[in-house]
């Protein structure tokens, strides 16, 4: 009797909790008929960059839950942007992969903007969406400024009260250098123990604003790395690799060093499943011996009851 009159306590307090009014907070739905807006600030050192250029380019749309859907141009890349909780290295990697694409594509902007005299460039009345942001090679005293592409999502949620933010402010984050820069490419091998397989050289191209610039051929002077020098710094560099038999490719940029990363593609072609050292035939016998066991206490256990 007891446990009926606690269920019954239970039950009821239920219904008079699903019977409160309660409200549902109309912010954490996204407003998706309402524009948005964005400023870039472009500062180095304190020092506003005046009359720099910067280009958006709205890879997603997003709807009323803030989920995004890469819209049909950028559709190649749906995998590549389908990254939501990696690391920030992950969204860098795949900026300069649509990077590439934009320019040797030479994709159209969504928006065009130049920074004032404070350095903010303002992009207003955009529709919603994810974008990439790419910033134009600025000259100023001598020095050329550049920013590394970077992604923004409009509208962004704040996560102290969960609400959608129309309007976002970023720092452009620009690098500077001289007028002329060197880049290296340094070559990486993961095949360990298969370093026969290995092809005598590979050839590199490298791109300039998205066009064919030239080709590096590696090992040399018997190096798989090399430094190109007297570049100029008011373009935008890359580099690909022409894809090598039995290896797969990934290229990573930092600063001015790309590593090309060549990993050998692992393959069953005899038909045979790869040793791993565990002898199989004790198992059966392992199994019935342990089966024989269960019942034997058993058998025991039920002696003892009676």
């Amino acid at each position: 009797m007891k446990l009926h009159k606690r269920i019954l306590t239970v039950l009821c307090v239920m219904a008079v909790l699903m019977s409160l009014p309660f409200s549902v907070n109309a912010e954490t739905a996204v407003d998706t008929e309402r524009e948005v807006s964005l400023t870039i600030h472009g500062l180095w050192d304190g020092i506003p960059l005046k009359g720099a250029e910067f280009a958006i380019y709205r890879i997603s749309e997003v709807d009323a839950g803030g989920e995004l859907s890469v819209l049909p141009a950028f559709s190649q890349f749906r995998d590549l942007l389908d990254i939501r909780g990696e690391n920030a290295q992950s969204w860098h990697a795949a900026s300069l992969l649509l990077e590439q694409h934009i320019l040797s594509e030479n994709v159209s902007p969504t928006a065009r903007a130049a920074s004032a005299d404070n350095g903010s460039a303002v992009f207003s009345e955009i529709p919603q969406g994810l974008y990439l942001v790419l910033g134009a090679h600025q000259r100023q005293e001598g020095y050329v400024y550049s920013t590394n592409p970077f992604f923004v999502q409009l509208p962004s949620k704040d996560l102290e009260n969960g609400t959608w933010q129309y309007h976002a402010e970023v720092n452009a984050k620009p690098d500077r250098t001289e007028e002329t820069i060197s880049l290296q490419i340094i070559k990486q091998w993961r095949d360990q123990f298969h370093a026969d397989r290995r092809p005598k050289e590979i050839h590199l191209v490298l791109y300039r604003d998205g066009k064919e610039y030239c080709e590096v051929t590696l090992p040399q002077n018997g190096k798989w790395h090399c430094t190109l020098e007297g570049l100029s710094a008011n373009h935008t560099w890359y580099v690909e690799e022409k894809a090598v038999s039995g290896y797969e490719t990934k290229i990573t940029r930092e600063g001015n060093t790309f590593l090309v990363i060549n990993s050998l593609i692992k393959s069953i072609s005899d038909g045979k499943l790869p040793q791993t050292g565990l002898l199989w035939w004790p198992v059966p016998w392992l199994l019935i011996l342990g089966t024989g066991l269960v019942l034997t206490g058993l058998i025991i256990r039920r002696k003892k009851n009676g």
